[in-house]
């Protein structure tokens, strides 16, 4: 298992645009308290779109973990907050463990992406599964949502 050792640089200080939901990173083999960059509440509203993720065209099908070398599936899109200009974070087919916040990933055209949440209870997880398995007829075992992309070649 791997921890975030430190956080390097955020969306701000990279001039992304994204204040809070994108973050370079070092990772450590041992557990940091680091000081926290995202404002996420579990409690936010939240909507899911189950659909393909495409980024300037491009279909964004799986992503690479940076940590373990695994391969998720993206499965959609969420939408935080009650207003249609809440933030948008793409969907993967992964439960996300306490502690994985900020893992990074990679997609085939080199964009990172970063761990942002997992669905909050068990509970709660295992009906977002059971409603994607049923709108978008894929076999979802795990959801979590991810920040992105960061760099990349899409054109």
């Amino acid at each position: 298992m791997a921890y975030i050792g430190s956080i390097v640089a955020t969306g701000k200080e990279l001039g992304s645009g994204q204040e809070r939901d994108i973050v370079i990173a070092t990772i450590d083999l041992h557990s940091t308290v680091i000081k926290p960059y995202s404002n996420f509440v579990y409690s936010e509203i939240a909507q899911n779109f189950w659909a393909d993720v495409v980024i300037e065209g491009k279909h964004i099908s799986r992503l690479r973990s940076l940590v373990s070398g695994e391969y998720v599936e993206t499965v959609g899109y969420a939408r935080r907050g009650k207003e249609e200009t809440g933030a948008v974070f793409v969907l993967i087919n992964r439960s996300a463990r306490a502690g994985e916040s900020g893992t990074g990933y990679v997609d085939d055209f080199g964009g990172l992406w970063v761990l942002h949440s997992g669905a909050g209870s068990k509970e709660t997880e295992k009906q977002i599964c059971e409603e994607g398995r049923r709108m978008a007829g894929k076999d979802i075992t795990g959801i979590s949502s991810v920040s992105g992309p960061l760099f990349g070649q899409y054109k």
